[in-house]
């Protein structure tokens, strides 16, 4: 996720997720970009979006990090979203080598590209992205969940993610251009 695409689909999720948070009544800190510190949520959280890396808060089932664009060990590749169990306090997130795999409870691919014609390559590239994922974890034998997030979702590529949803491949997938399928996969990450 490193081009305009991807930039405003991680906006577009942010602003899904933190609407969930805030709706549930859930309190939330999020890392700054560009001071890579953390910050309370305010009741004026417009445009963090913009410089918003990770998102941490608390459930019914502990305290949740999100972190966008990280290389996790093992996978040894940049990977668009992870969702951690534990707190932000607890993440070393630039030294992504200490990461304890066992705190990793979900792994997603992101994917902005808006063009139909391209969406066929763009579930391409993800899906080489995600099978890298299960694979350098099943070789440990850990298995997060896996999930898909996509801007342009053709007829076919449709078919193939709802197969990968039936047989378990993946766990979740949502069309960013769904606003019900965006809050529903907003409301699973902050559930999990």
């Amino acid at each position: 996720m490193r081009n305009i695409g991807g930039v405003l689909a991680q906006r577009k999720l942010t602003r899904a997720i933190l609407a969930t948070l805030s709706i549930a009544g859930t309190k939330y800190s999020w890392q700054d970009s560009r001071s890579k510190k953390w910050l309370y949520m305010t009741n004026n959280d417009t445009k963090i979006e913009l410089y918003l890396r990770g998102i941490s808060w608390e459930n019914k089932l502990g305290k949740r990090t999100l972190i966008y664009n990280l290389t996790v060990p093992i996978i040894n590749s940049n990977v668009d979203l992870c969702l951690f169990n534990m707190a932000s306090t607890e993440l070393v997130i630039n030294k992504s080598t200490e990461i304890n795999l066992q705190s990793i409870l979900a792994l997603g691919e992101l994917k902005g590209g808006i063009d139909p014609a391209g969406a066929d390559e763009h579930w391409k590239t993800a899906q080489a992205a995600l099978n890298r994922m299960r694979q350098a974890l099943y070789q440990v034998g850990y298995s997060p969940y896996i999930f898909f997030v996509g801007a342009a979702i053709a007829t076919r590529m449709a078919a193939e993610i709802w197969e990968q949803l039936e047989n378990g491949t993946l766990h979740n997938a949502a069309n960013l251009n769904q606003e019900n399928q965006v809050a529903s996969i907003s409301r699973w990450l902050c559930d999990l």
